[in-house]
């Protein structure tokens, strides 16, 4: 009666694990794992009371079963550490790029700005508009320079808006501590950068430039688009670029390596960049702000007399 009694406890013992089991694969990992480690312990256990034959087993065949068991279950459960925390870690990096690309909207930081890996995505995005290019604060030659060809060209793209807007060198800063007092804004970025440049000397190298992009934005054809060259005097100093949904953002920094610090591409349609953008929009339609110096429109609106003092 004992035997039989010990035999049916056995049988039990099984039947709960395995029903049990079934229940925790289906919400739990790691339960199954201890499940089985808590009965091999238990079935190790019990072997010492069983009889030299159960079930036609006998106790020594029980005990290896049982301990093998015991280590699969172990080593399983090693695994399942070590794979929860991965998981951990791609939950967390879900957690980051939902935080920084759809709450934010960023799509990419380059470490370094005027790189070949930058250049490549903006002739791609250029070559690729069909709606806006606006180039914000570009005072530097390279812009000029770089992409003069390809924004005449994405002028043929019927309702093409081509936009490059400079900080007005006419703008001055006063500073009563400084022994000029009155310098133009991009004169002051200069000294922030330390290097060289004059007021006047900055007026004269900007009106080239337009002059440069005027010339070759009035000889593209055929003109589906429209263009303007424009002049911007604002104390929000950061330069940005945005084609179509597309904004990379820039800040100036001081230091002469500021035109090697990090560009931010993001979108255009929400978080960091439609903020960017809003502010854009606002700055090219006050025209308290923005002077435009000639467009395809016609005519030049070149300022004179006295500067805007910030």
């Amino acid at each position: 009666m004992s035997q039989r009694r010990k035999a049916r406890d056995d049988r039990w013992y099984v039947l709960a694990y395995w029903r049990i089991l079934r229940r925790a694969l289906d919400w739990h990992k790691g339960l199954p794992i201890l499940l089985t480690a808590g009965i091999a312990t238990l079935l190790m256990t019990r072997t010492q009371d069983l009889d030299k034959s159960t079930w036609g087993v006998s106790s020594a065949v029980w005990l290896a079963v049982t301990g093998s068991v015991l280590a699969s279950a172990l080593f399983g459960l090693i695994q399942w550490v070590i794979s929860s925390a991965a998981e951990s870690s791609q939950s967390l990096l879900k957690d980051s790029y939902r935080g920084l690309v759809e709450e934010n909207g960023i799509r990419q930081v380059f470490s370094q700005r005027g790189d070949d890996v930058v250049l490549k995505v903006y002739k791609e995005l250029i070559a690729r508009a069909e709606e806006r290019v606006w180039a914000i604060g570009q005072t530097n030659r390279h812009f000029t320079d770089q992409h003069k060809d390809a924004l005449a060209k994405a002028l043929d793209r019927r309702g093409m808006d081509v936009v490059v807007a400079f900080w007005n060198p006419l703008t001055e800063l006063v500073t009563p501590s400084h022994a000029v007092g009155r310098r133009c804004i991009v004169e002051v970025q200069s000294a922030i950068e330390r290097t060289p440049g004059s007021s006047e000397g900055w007026r004269n190298e900007i009106a080239q430039r337009q002059a440069s992009l005027a010339a070759a934005f009035s000889k593209a054809e055929p003109m589906k688009g429209q263009w303007r060259i424009a002049n911007v005097s604002c104390v929000t100093n950061f330069t940005c670029m945005i084609v179509d949904d597309d904004v990379f953002f820039f800040p100036f920094l001081s230091g002469p390596d500021s035109t090697n610090n990090p560009t931010v591409w993001c979108s255009a349609t929400h978080g960091v960049g439609r903020a960017i953008v809003d502010h854009i929009e606002k700055l090219l339609a006050n025209s308290d702000i923005c002077c435009v110096v000639q467009s395809s429109q016609g005519g030049s609106a070149t300022p004179v007399g006295e500067a805007v003092v910030l």
